[in-house]
Order: structure tokens, then C-alpha cells, then sequence
């Protein structure tokens, strides 16, 4: 048997590489959007309440930690933040972090504004 192997041209590896970019891209704008959505629609009042309802938990060499301030953002001051580096005498009992203390229930993980109305009520 022979069989001719085809040499890839310059245009096949183009087009291959292009649709990779292209669908890392959209992949990138789909959970960019989806983010974007989940902070679009927190108020003050909202984030206050939220925050009066629930204590983080965190440690400043956590990078989920990291994350979940950030999406805390503008509103980051409102709440109530035991940094176990810190404090940990105050994180007996915290395994995980980050983790959520709300309503005499602990949450671990990072949370979206969602899910924290979720478990807050507000």
C-alpha cells in the first residue's frame, strides 16, 4: 500500500489555529457575560443586606479568597471579614475558606451575588 502523506500548508494551520482563538474567545465572552450579569443587579440595599446577614471567612494566601473579594468589590467594605492568617482563634472549626457564616449555617467556596441573596433572603 501507498499512501501519500499531505503536507499541512501554511492556510490548513491558519485555519486551524483561528478556530481555536476564535472559540477560546467566545468561550471567554460567554463566562465574561454571564459574571458581568450576576453583578448587575446588586444594589446597595441588596449588598448591605447581604452583609448584615453574613460573616467571610478568609486567608490572604488564598487566591480563591482573592477571587471572592473581587467580586465583592465596590461594595468589599460593607462586610464582615475574619482573615485566619490573622485571627485564628476566631477560624476554629473553618477547614475551607473561603467559606460563609449565615444564619448559624457555615457555606464553603466561593459564592456569587446570587447565591448569597439565596442564602441570605435579601
Amino acid at each position: 500500500m501507498n499512501q501519500e502523506v499531505r503536507e499541512w500548508t501554511i492556510w490548513d494551520r491558519l485555519l486551524i489555529w483561528g478556530s481555536v482563538a476564535i472559540f477560546v474567545f467566545l468561550i471567554i465572552l460567554v463566562f465574561g457575560i454571564l459574571d458581568m450579569q450576576d453583578k448587575l443587579d446588586i444594589t446597595d440595599e441588596t449588598a448591605q443586606c447581604i452583609a448584615d446577614k453574613s460573616l467571610l471567612y478568609v486567608s490572604t494566601t488564598c487566591s480563591h479568597c482573592i477571587y471572592q473579594k473581587s467580586i465583592l468589590k465596590e461594595h468589599l467594605e460593607l462586610f464582615n471579614i475574619i482573615d485566619c492568617n490573622n485571627e485564628p482563634s476566631r477560624c476554629k472549626g473553618i477547614s475551607i475558606v473561603p467559606s460563609w457564616w449565615v444564619d448559624d449555617k457555615l457555606y464553603e467556596g466561593k459564592q456569587t451575588w446570587r447565591e448569597l441573596k439565596e442564602l441570605t433572603g435579601c
